[in-house]
């Protein structure tokens, strides 16, 4: 909701090619495209669901993280783009994983991330082609035809300016930059200067997740299944103390065995709630290699073996329950709860 009103936040292709535009209030937008379909912007779960693909990113670049106005995932090159063929090899390959999870994207290379933004967003060849790369040193040159919101623009900036026949970035780099600051709020010079690299945009990419692991290194190969079974129990041991002292429980656990040819094979096991009772680990390890056993090829032994979580939630205090029926309902739950993990193992 924008100060007067709800205001268009994300587009769809055939609603740009209504002429709608982000930051057009939704009324003005209604009565350009009577029956116009809108849902309302849960932010707090898009921020959730661009902070997971930006961490899943992070194969590509040590740097990346959400953009701060919540339109899509930054990803700073610099040093990394060689490794796949340059920097057009790196969008292509980003294009075509994020595509195979199924979602629709569009990307832009350019010497700032308010520019590579802009292009990505609004430049025709990124619509078509889904990926645009701009000439190093290009300032603003590749923007001058984009409209003004893609400046990421306040809204009733935005109006204010298209009501003075100003759509298009290069109407704007015709104006005197004095007569643009005495009339309009800093932002669209602060906005201008971070696109051409006047003014810096750091990025400020994503801290890592913590990694809850445990591993146990062997003096000689392990070779049997009961021998692997045992060290399960071991790692199952140090796993549940780990999670106990960061007061939180595994949702999906993996074993992980390397063998000494250098291979490496996993073993998941998941929960239907949080847990970090040893022996529930251990148990739901030991069925699954059970139930793998027929198939299990250590080849000429193990020499480490590690155990990682995948999923964990934070442990909830519960209160204990003083009416037995309510306490006898609670134990048939956890018994289900039990039983569901077993039958998943």
């Amino acid at each position: 909701m924008g100060q007067s009103g709800a205001r268009i936040s994300a587009l769809d292709a055939a609603a740009q090619a209504q002429g709608l535009y982000l930051g057009q209030p939704l009324a003005d937008a209604r009565a350009q495209v009577p029956g116009l379909f809108a849902l309302p912007h849960d932010r707090p779960a898009e921020a959730r669901a661009l902070e997971r693909l930006a961490r899943w990113c992070g194969r590509r670049s040590p740097d990346v993280a959400p953009a701060p106005d919540g339109n899509g995932v930054l990803l700073d090159s610099a040093g990394v783009a060689h490794l796949f063929g340059g920097e057009a090899g790196l969008m292509r390959d980003a294009l075509q994983r994020v595509r195979a999870l199924g979602l629709h994207a569009q990307a832009a290379l350019a010497d700032t991330s308010g520019a590579a933004q802009a292009l990505a967003m609004y430049h025709p060849g990124a619509s078509q082609a889904g990926a645009m790369l701009a000439p190093i040193g290009a300032g603003l040159a590749p923007l001058l035809e984009l409209p003004i919101e893609a400046l990421r623009l306040e809204g009733s900036l935005s109006e204010k300016l298209r009501a003075l026949g100003l759509r298009r970035i290069g109407d704007l780099t015709r104006q005197s930059r004095v007569s643009l600051a005495r009339r309009f709020s800093s932002q669209l010079l602060q906005r201008l200067d971070q696109a051409e690299g006047r003014l810096g945009e750091p990025l400020s990419p994503l801290l890592p997740q913590p990694c809850r692991s445990v591993e146990r290194r062997f003096a000689e190969p392990l070779r049997t299944l009961e021998g692997l079974k045992a060290v399960a129990s071991e790692l199952s041991q140090a796993m549940a103390a780990l999670l106990a002292r960061e007061q939180a429980g595994a949702r999906r656990l993996a074993l992980r065995l390397y063998r000494v040819d250098g291979e490496m094979l996993q073993f998941a096991i998941g929960m239907a709630r949080p847990e970090h009772d040893a022996g529930r680990l251990a148990r739901l390890f030991k069925e699954r290699l059970d139930s793998a056993a027929e198939r299990l090829d250590l080849g000429f032994g193990l020499d480490s073996a590690q155990m990682r979580v995948l999923s964990a939630q934070p442990l909830e205090a519960q209160a204990q329950a003083l009416d037995p029926v309510a306490a006898e309902a609670s134990a048939i739950t956890g018994r289900l709860f039990a039983l569901s993990d077993r039958l998943a193992a």
